[in-house]
């Protein structure tokens, strides 16, 4: 498998928000990573556990910019060929503008 399924929460940077304080707040829960950003946090949690975790997370006060279960690329892939990766935006850019698809998954940094 190429992705694998997780919750994941935003949540936005300030003087209360840091590593200690989202693992205390989801310590009950199965915390997959905590990515910190220069804005933001980004949390990945078994998504059988999204909807307690983002109870808890409101409970806490953390202020979630986005909350939802996706896929996640197992191993993200950088393009360096800009002729290729000009032809995937395209093709993104088309899938995303087709109402039939509801989301797209991708691998690329």
């Amino acid at each position: 498998m190429f992705f694998n399924n997780y919750g994941t929460f935003i949540l936005v940077k300030n003087e209360q928000t840091n590593e200690d304080s989202i693992l205390g707040a989801l310590l009950d829960y199965e915390i997959i990573d905590i990515i910190e950003h220069e804005d933001n946090f980004e949390v990945y949690v078994n998504p059988n556990h999204f909807y307690e975790a983002k109870k808890s997370l409101q409970l806490a006060h953390f202020n979630i910019h986005d909350a939802e279960i996706k896929l996640v690329a197992q191993n993200k892939k950088d393009i360096t060929d800009e002729q290729l990766l000009t032809k995937i935006e395209k093709f993104i850019e088309s899938c995303e503008n087709d109402d039939d698809i509801q989301s797209i998954v991708t691998n690329l940094l």
